[in-house]
């Protein structure tokens, strides 16, 4: 799972990338952009957009699977 915090915003999604079915971590675990507005896959280059994960660029033509999640009062991150 990739968690993306923007202030008081969790956006969760499942770490496999749609186009080659590896996670996107696999050959290095940060994959937020030096902006921080997309999640680049470690092995084939693909960029989703960080908010909803639709895809930006690459061969990916679909985008990550969201999680559901939210944050509790006392910043603590639950799926569901």
């Amino acid at each position: 799972m990739l968690l993306v915090r923007r202030g008081g915003t969790v956006r969760a999604f499942l770490d496999a990338c749609p186009h080659a079915f590896l996670p996107l971590t696999w050959r290095g675990g940060s994959v937020l952009s030096a902006d921080g507005q997309r999640l680049v896959c470690s092995n084939h280059f693909a960029e989703f957009d960080a908010g909803d994960g639709s895809p930006v660029s690459g061969p990916a033509d679909c985008g990550l699977d969201a999680i559901p999640v939210r944050v509790e009062a006392d910043g603590t991150i639950v799926m569901g």
